[in-house]
């Protein structure tokens, strides 16, 4: 009778003989199923780099133009304008009446 300690070592190695893959013993059709599982791994692994890649050449000019304008439009301080360089129409304060519309103590 085994004890608990050895059941669990055997527990073990049946486990582990049963993951093992031994390539020796496949036939002709689990080599080529082998390799063509391999192959589509391989060509799956190169279009993703190459897609990410693409997205980068694309991506990158994008980003650092909106970099360049970003501080191009940053840079620009705003200093105090002196009196005489105002544009026409700039700062000026438009005078009128206003009157309400609507009846008194409605709320508004």
């Amino acid at each position: 009778m085994a004890d608990g300690r050895t059941a669990h070592i055997d527990l073990m190695q049946t486990t582990y003989r049963y993951r093992q893959i031994q390539f020796g013993r496949l036939g002709w059709r689990g080599r080529i199923t082998l390799a063509v599982a391999l192959t589509l791994g391989v060509a799956f692994v190169a279009a993703i780099a190459v897609l990410s890649l693409a997205f980068a050449v694309i991506l990158l000019p994008v980003v650092a133009l909106g970099a360049i304008v970003a501080g191009w439009r940053l840079r620009r301080p705003g200093r105090p304008v002196a009196p005489g360089e105002r544009k026409d129409g700039a700062g000026r304060v438009i005078e009128t009446d206003y009157v309400v519309i609507g009846r008194p103590g409605e709320g508004r």
